[in-house]
């Protein structure tokens, strides 16, 4: 009998474990908008049950997947990834019209990261401050037409600087409201202007290679993050659409910016 109990506890044992390898959750997906899955490690297999899902790896980050229908589907599907580290997930995908989250982000806090490491170096900008991550957050604004705002919390790219190959865009969050802002992360989406040519018609997502700043704005605070992004230039007629998702929330916040300001970006 005593032999039984432990075979039978060795089995549990192995099926919790293969169970604790696996994740599910539903992703709520739709045609018109794309939607990012980010993984702690990078993707190397992806399953879609039907065929109505379009799946596509981000471009120079292997650890996102963007996500859209490709026609609405009524029943539930599933669609299951596997990370380099052997994590197995399994989502069902359900289709819906307006998704509530575009960003579903599996990473732990630790994985997450956040500030730069940066040599410091003897470029100085106009206004003298030397170039360092604090450092480009202490330049005077200098783009007023690039925001948004909603709900009292206000949203806007001050700078765009370009510095060792790389694009730097400077971003503020105004909080004038009673309740607190908390966003993840930002989402970068190269996509059709008013001005877009039918040759040129695209949509492309970006993802930035660092970030420097939490993104949480106190009631009356204000707060400044910028992204590092490679270097990228626009052709007339598209735009960088660049959103904040707010966390458990729905003040959500969006703002283009146009090809003339990506291509005139400031030296450092």
């Amino acid at each position: 009998m005593k032999r039984i109990i432990l075979t039978f506890a060795l089995v549990l044992l192995v099926v919790v474990k293969g169970f604790a390898q696996m994740s599910c959750d539903t992703l709520k997906i739709s045609g018109t908008y794309t939607i990012h899955v980010v993984f702690p490690s990078e993707i190397k297999y992806v399953e879609i049950t039907r065929k109505v899902i379009n799946a596509k790896l981000v471009e120079n980050s292997r650890n996102i997947l963007a996500l859209r229908a490709s026609a609405p589907f009524d029943n539930i599907t599933t669609i299951s990834v596997l990370e380099s580290s052997g994590q197995l997930h399994t989502f069902l995908v359900e289709n819906v019209s307006v998704p509530k989250k575009l960003i579903y982000d599996y990473r732990s806090p630790s994985t997450i990261k956040t500030e730069g490491n940066f040599a410091e170096t003897r470029i100085m900008s106009r206004s003298g401050l030397q170039f360092s991550e604090k450092s480009l957050l202490q330049r005077p604004q200098g783009l007023y037409h690039l925001g948004d705002r909603r709900d009292r919390i206000q949203f806007y790219c001050e700078n765009i600087f370009i510095y060792g190959g790389e694009t730097y865009f400077v971003f503020s969050l105004k909080n004038h409201s009673n309740i607190r802002y908390e966003c993840k992360d930002f989402s970068f989406a190269i996509e059709n202007g008013k001005g877009a040519k039918r040759e040129l018609q695209t949509s492309k997502t970006l993802a930035p290679d660092n970030r420097f700043g939490t993104i949480a704005v106190d009631p009356g605070a204000v707060k400044r993050i910028w992204y590092r992004v490679p270097k990228f230039t626009l052709d007339k007629g598209l735009v960088l659409n660049v959103t904040a998702y707010e966390t458990a929330g729905s003040r959500n916040l969006s703002l283009q910016i146009a090809a003339k300001d990506v291509n005139s970006a400031e030296g450092w």
